[in-house]
């Protein structure tokens, strides 16, 4: 049934935002753990950079060896395939760790 007139005035209703103290308390917490990710991802990218090495400087001219790791041979087991094949002129940088290489006629 609709009152039009209805009044609570045995509810007392509080002029502290809880909503406003909620969405400040949230926005801090995202912002620490925002800061304590960036802080995580620097400890972990500085270990990570400290074995790795740096990719080679290769100029066109130089030889280089193919390792045969993705090369299918025609010997039944890899076992008994060469581990490097070369040496390669290397032509230029297609890539960060891309590059075309001078091959053979007959590995066409």
């Amino acid at each position: 049934m609709y009152r039009g007139n209805t009044s609570f005035d045995s509810i007392h209703i509080s002029q502290d935002k809880p909503a406003g103290k909620l969405s400040t308390k949230l926005q801090s917490v995202q912002q620490d753990v925002k800061e304590e990710l960036e802080s995580a991802i620097k400890c972990f990218k500085k270990y990570a950079d400290k074995n790795r090495a740096s990719s080679p400087d290769f100029q066109p001219g130089n030889k280089v060896w193919l390792a045969s790791k993705k090369i299918k041979t025609t010997l039944p087991t890899k076992k008994l395939s060469e581990r490097w094949f070369g040496p390669f002129e290397f032509l230029k940088e297609i890539g960060s760790h891309a590059y075309h290489l001078r091959f053979p006629q007959q590995w066409k």
